[in-house]
């Protein structure tokens, strides 16, 4: 895990301040790529389902054993992640007397019922009833392909069987995680190492298999993670201990594949550049690199990525990877310049009106701007601005835009129409407010409200620009060259790094300090922070 280069001068302030020799920090972090957090509590995947879901996509998340915050997003925007068995989704045990009872103990019992209560009964409910809909459907599916009866080789078959389910489920994304451990070498590395390759390797030939066989492997694609590498010098019980750096792999049928990415050590020598003590190899690649190209793949625009990789912009442009370079198939995302004859699923890549000519019949969607012809049947829906041109008839839905040319017949009069309460002024817009004031609607903007990222632009390059689930901005600045002795802005002309008056950190010790609050965090003495050796 990175946020940002490094090397070994500047090893100390950052090095041990992520903590990256446990476990269980490193763990977390390869899941969430968050490393500021900018997206408490949530992960990479979670945060790609979130803007996927934001475009109008379907999305399903599944962790396989138990909850993993890489699937972790807004659970108001993409909905929360299905925890099934290593074997399946499994079958919920309800009591028969529970099950005579279960609606008369769930159903709304006043008017008045208490809210916590009535979202509990709410939300057991639909557990109770999608994971019913979710085990029959599962059980429907077959696979073709073997599977070795180990535990990664069980959870990519219940991968699998959930694909199987995506019609079902209507969705036309997912996304899953499965787990494996056994890694943690610390003694015998050679023996343990090779029975878990074995695994490994048996149980993702099957997935393969299984994935080409139901015509899906140029749909699917699969990252392997982990916290860390380890030291390239064992230790005194034939193991290896806790490292940095490793290599990674990434598979499918639209990866580029037969590449090895980043940079290679030219040293291995304590005296090499990225090697510290015992063979630690600093990462010159960030995870942010990887996700990035993934996010790309699965049709994440390019203004939500900040959002799905917030740390993007502390690394130089030449340490990320171009989708296209990693992926088959990339298109470009060109907006719709004109509305089509009839709604489409994707943009179109031309920024010309399919046809001059009159539509058939009429549209079922409103288009975005007005067409260049008169259609010769009503519009179903008005449109979201005026026609320039009368139609024959009049419309069945009244617009909120007067016409530009009257109707060759009179439409209903809409001032003789008033409201008469503030839910008939609604515009389904978080930030405004809509009141009903003499039979007229009124609106009136909310000062500080977004609703999406875009609104939260300051014009700033160095700063991630986020529209919260509160409806708040906040902006967050990249600007960070981790050197105590310099004051970190951001303004329009990019990241700005002024020098503290007499402050100089000299850092001492092969593997710098062991805690941040040694490295000349709080004041710099006579021009100079010296620590000791630890």
């Amino acid at each position: 895990m990175m946020n940002y280069s490094i090397d070994r001068v500047i090893t100390c302030s950052y090095y041990l301040f992520l903590l990256i020799f446990l476990s269980n920090t490193m763990q977390q972090e390869s899941k969430r790529i968050d490393p500021n957090e900018l997206a408490t509590g949530t992960g990479v995947l979670g945060r790609m389902a979130d803007v996927l879901a934001q475009d109008g996509r379907l999305v399903g998340s599944f962790s396989v054993s138990k909850f993993q915050v890489a699937l972790a997003g807004n659970p108001a925007i993409s909905g929360s992640a299905t925890i099934v068995n290593t074997d399946g989704v499994p079958e919920l045990f309800i009591s028969d007397e529970i099950k005579d009872n279960f609606e008369s103990l769930h159903n709304v019992t006043e008017y008045d019922s208490g809210f916590f209560a009535e979202t509990w009964s709410s939300n057991i409910k639909l557990s109770v009833d999608s994971n019913e809909l979710l085990r029959n459907e599962y059980k429907k599916i077959n696979t073709t392909t073997t599977f070795p009866l180990t535990g990664l080789g069980k959870q990519l078959k219940t991968v699998t069987q959930l694909i199987g389910t995506r019609d079902a489920r209507g969705v036309d994304t997912d996304m899953f995680y499965v787990e494996i451990g056994g890694f943690d070498t610390h003694a015998s590395v050679e023996e343990n190492l090779e029975n878990r390759f074995i695994e490994v390797e048996s149980a993702l030939a099957a997935f393969k298999d299984e994935l080409i066989h139901e015509d899906l492997w140029n749909n699917v694609t699969t990252i392997q993670v982990s916290d860390f590498a380890r030291t390239l010098i064992p230790n005194s019980g034939e193991g290896t201990d806790h490292a940095w750096g490793g290599n990674y792999m990434m598979f499918g049928g639209s990866v580029k594949g037969k590449q090895v990415k980043g940079t290679f050590p030219n040293d291995f020598t304590i005296d090499g550049p990225q090697i510290l003590k015992r063979g630690r190899i600093i990462p010159t690649t960030p995870w942010d690199a990887c996700f990035k190209t993934i996010a790309t793949w699965l049709g994440v625009r390019n203004r939500d990525i900040p959002y799905v990789c917030p740390n993007c912009a502390s690394f130089e442009p030449e340490m990320m990877f171009d989708a296209n370079d990693l992926f088959h198939g990339i298109e470009p995302e060109p907006p719709t310049m004109m509305p089509t004859d009839s709604p489409s699923l994707h943009p179109s890549k031309s920024s010309q009106p399919t046809s001059k000519d009159d539509t058939k019949s009429p549209s079922s969607l409103p288009s975005q701007s007005p067409s260049l012809s008169p259609s010769s049947l009503p519009s179903q829906s008005p449109s979201l601005s005026p026609s320039k041109v009368p139609s024959d008839s009049p419309s069945e839905v009244l617009s909120n835009v007067p016409s530009h040319l009257p109707t060759n017949l009179p439409s209903s009069d809409p001032t003789k129409w008033k409201c008469k309460s503030n839910d008939q002024c609604k515009d389904d817009n978080p930030c405004t407010k809509n009141l009903c004031k003499k039979g007229k609607c009124k609106t009136k903007t909310k000062k500080g409200c977004c609703n999406v990222h875009l609104d939260c632009d300051d014009g700033k390059d160095c700063t991630i620009d986020v529209c919260n689930s509160k409806n708040k901005c906040v902006n967050t600045s990249t600007c960070n060259d981790f050197n105590f002795c310099t004051k970190d802005s951001c303004n329009k002309k990019g990241c700005q790094f002024k020098q503290k008056n007499n402050c100089t950190c000299i850092l001492i010790g092969e593997e710098g300090c062991r805690k941040s609050k040694d490295c000349c965090t709080k004041k710099c003495k006579n021009g100079t922070c010296v620590k000791k050796k630890t």
